[in-house]
């Protein structure tokens, strides 16, 4: 699949918000105000990760990005069921040789996005199996670097 996707695959909805992020610079328009830009910006690699790598990779995110758990309730809860402070927004699996299997994370930022010291930490630990991206591109360019996609 070519990136960027042509205009008719791109959801018209999803094309403004990625334009007002800042990430949808194949239609051009005036940029607008984005409370969410990663949210926006992690359904855009949504649909960038289904269509690459299906059906040599699976995909998935470890997140709740976008989802403000709004009490100290359903934040007890959420570390109860497992959600750890640091986790990047999507893990990848290879479903193709090499025999041994390998894990890739990508964190995804906006612009002006900063990684938590959590995600630093992390990061330091997975070394070249984790990067931070800001853009479809970026993570196009960590899947051709990890050798998930052809060049």
């Amino acid at each position: 699949m070519a990136w960027p996707p042509s205009k008719v695959a791109l959801n018209p909805a999803l094309a403004a918000k990625l334009r007002a992020a800042g990430h949808g610079d194949m239609i051009a328009k005036p940029k607008r105000r984005n409370a969410q830009p990663e949210a926006d910006l992690q359904k855009l690699v949504a649909q960038y990760l289904d269509a690459e790598l299906t059906p040599r990779g699976v995909w998935w995110s470890s997140t709740l990005n976008g989802v403000r758990l709004k009490t100290p309730r359903a934040r007890q809860q959420a570390r109860e069921q497992g959600l750890r402070p640091g986790l990047p927004d999507i893990v990848i699996v290879p479903l193709r040789p090499p025999l041994i299997p390998k894990v890739y994370f990508i964190e995804l930022k906006s612009a002006k996005g900063t990684m938590t010291d959590e995600q630093a930490s992390l990061r330091q630990a997975l070394e070249g199996d984790m990067v931070v991206c800001r853009s479809v591109d970026e993570v196009c360019t960590a899947l051709r670097w990890w050798g998930l996609i052809r060049p």
